[in-house]
């Protein structure tokens, strides 16, 4: 279990580090009597699922299984989870064109997929496409129970289905535009949503250490998701993410030198710093040697070496003898109080950026240390690095109201019915 969590944890991350903006979504209460210019069918299809077999009734279950091992998919912009807001307008009738499909490990009798939001006339998220979302945040509900973790469910439920909405309404509105403006660039942004896609995949392949295609497939089966369903959303996330990109790229620009001093000022907490120190520690064992003078003496050879300009990360691979060969020569500890070995601290915190210092006994035998980087308590001065970080923080406070700004006005422009949620 706590290895599906750490896998769906990092896929979370590496995800959202894709994502080219964040943000808060405004959840708007719905409204029936405004209608948006129906978008290109054809670009926006239902949610995908594995083809039906001619002939037969498919279904799939209704809750979603406990995951194998997650493989993340984006759903959007990923923010600060808004409440739910019930809609006030009567429930919609789902269309009768969408057809249900199949579903690993469904049988007959089990529930069929549901529409639970339509998106001006055309656009249908189902439950099954919002299912594949919940189940890649399996470290928020895995280790619940009983009420507590169907509750759990439900929400994320709730909360995924928001970001595909308005995933769903970007792209609406992107696609309008582009057919308005420049239809013919419309088949070129396919293409780099699909190359983008495509990438994405290689590199969960390449992460998760898949041994064959058959192995990632199955991994995906036992989700309740495939290779199809898999690539269209990161498709369409991608498409989403160039118009954000563009939308929000000249929106956080313009802060003048006034607007990031003010900032300085206002906020001095964000620029305090404490005693922090980034090392590398070589250790040299006494069991290795006859005598400790015999280790001191090539602990001072290494010393000798490492003062005169070779790699410390290859001396500490070549020569080390401790677990620090396993971090690539790093030390533990970056406060005063956390150093390890406590012997070595008052040297650590002594020596300057790119200075080596003398051998250092202790019980068991000699260590050697680097400094890397050092920050001494104190502020932050007001210069070019702090700057550039002020500059990105207000860019980003920025972007993050336009593009609440952006989603209001779609959720005000568009017809959106949710028809069931759990």
């Amino acid at each position: 279990m706590d290895a599906v969590i750490r896998f769906a944890a990092w896929s979370r991350i590496a995800l959202a580090l894709a994502s080219m903006t964040s943000g808060t979504a405004c959840m708007k209460s719905f409204r029936a009597d405004k209608v948006s210019a129906q978008p290109d069918s054809s670009l926006i299809p239902p949610a995908p699922v594995d083809d039906p077999v001619p002939g037969t009734t498919t279904a799939r279950p209704q809750a979603p299984a406990e995951p194998a091992g997650p493989i993340a998919v984006p759903s959007g912009p990923i923010g600060t989870p808004v409440p739910w807001t019930v809609p006030t307008t009567p429930v919609a009738t789902a269309p009768t064109n969408v057809v249900a499909a199949s579903f690993p490990g469904a049988t007959e009798g089990t529930t069929q997929i549901r529409v639970v939001a339509l998106i001006g006339s055309d656009i249908v998220i189902t439950d099954d496409e919002v299912w594949q979302m919940v189940r890649q945040r399996a470290g928020d509900y895995i280790r619940l129970a009983g009420t507590e973790r169907t509750n759990k469910e439900n929400e994320i439920f709730r909360e995924e289905l928001r970001k595909l909405i308005e995933r769903e309404l970007i792209l609406s509105d992107f696609i309008g535009k582009i057919k308005k403006n420049k239809p013919t660039v419309l088949e070129e942004l396919r293409e780099e949503s699909a190359r983008s896609a495509q990438k994405q995949v290689r590199e969960f392949k390449k992460a998760n250490k898949f041994p064959s295609e058959d192995a990632f497939t199955e991994a995906l089966r036992s989700q309740g998701l495939s290779i199809k369903a898999l690539t269209r959303q990161l498709e369409r996330n991608a498409m989403m993410n160039i118009y954000l990109g563009q939308f929000l790229k000249e929106k956080g620009k313009g802060a003048s030198l006034a607007d990031l001093q003010r900032y300085y000022a206002a906020h001095p907490d964000e620029f305090s710093t404490e005693d922090r120190v980034k090392w590398l520690d070589l250790f040299v064992s006494f069991r290795y040697f006859e005598n400790t003078v015999a280790a001191r003496q090539h602990a001072e050879a290494l010393v000798a070496q490492a003062r005169g300009g070779a790699d410390f990360a290859k001396l500490v691979s070549d020569h080390g003898h401790g677990d620090s060969k396993l971090r690539g020569g790093e030390g533990i500890g970056a406060k005063k109080g956390e150093i390890q070995p406590r012997e070595v601290e008052a040297t650590v915190f002594a020596l300057k950026p790119g200075q080596v210092g003398d051998v250092i006994a202790t019980e068991t035998g000699f260590h050697i240390v680097k400094v890397l980087e050092r920050e001494v308590a104190g502020t932050r001065p007001f210069d070019e690095k702090t700057q550039m970080f002020i500059r990105g923080k207000l860019a980003a406070m920025i972007q993050k109201t336009e593009y609440e700004k952006l989603i209001d006005d779609l959720w005000r422009k568009t017809t959106v019915k949710v028809i069931d949620v759990p």
